[in-house]
């Protein structure tokens, strides 16, 4: 044990400094890789939408569809929206953050924010129910990969939108319920 005012207790408390600064440079810089990756991985799902979009447009007799087109514009404008947010979170946000706390809230912010944007982007097309529920597993497992958080940080990031997709099921499942019992009546 040092005594107090000892050279031993000042190395002590150089070096707690020194490494509560470079813990808070490395999440840091986890955060970037983050959002780096997550750019990446939304950019690579727009470039392979846009080659099946145009090998599938130079195949014979293929006629446009024009609901599928709106889909195709609808999901593009989505991932752009998704992408800026990223863009901006990396660029506006990441720099802004002096503490270890700090940068764990806006990683929660940051998820929570896509994740719920993506459930209600897909609200008008309740089509694709099981790849919301892949695509929010996703925004979740990628950030687990990234950031230091606690189980109960990564659930408060992804618990609203689990939530939302959760009444998405369930409305869409009583309406198709409805819809089916309607149809038998009218037979």
């Amino acid at each position: 044990m040092s005594t107090p005012g000892s050279p031993i207790e000042e190395t002590d408390r150089y070096f707690e400094g020194e490494y509560e600064a470079e813990l808070e440079r490395w999440g840091r810089s986890r955060f970037r890789r983050l959002c780096i990756t997550f750019l990446l991985i939304l950019g690579a799902a727009w470039a392979i939408r846009g080659v099946q979009w145009i090998v599938m447009a130079r195949q014979p007799g293929f006629a446009a569809d024009p609901i599928l087109d709106e889909i195709e514009i609808y999901d593009a404008a989505v991932g752009l929206l998704l992408a800026l947010i990223v863009l901006w979170y990396m660029t506006v946000v990441r720099p802004r953050l002096e503490n270890h706390e700090q940068l764990i809230a806006s990683a929660t912010r940051l998820i929570m924010i896509l994740s719920l944007t993506h459930v209600c982007a897909s609200l008008p097309m309740p089509l694709g129910v099981a790849s919301n529920a892949m695509e929010l597993f996703f925004w979740h497992f990628t950030a687990c990969l990234f950031l230091p958080w606690s189980p109960w940080q990564s659930i408060k990031a992804i618990g609203p939108a689990y939530l939302l997709w959760n009444a998405q099921v369930v409305v869409f499942r009583i309406s198709a319920s409805l819809m089916q019992a309607r149809s038998t009546e009218e037979v």
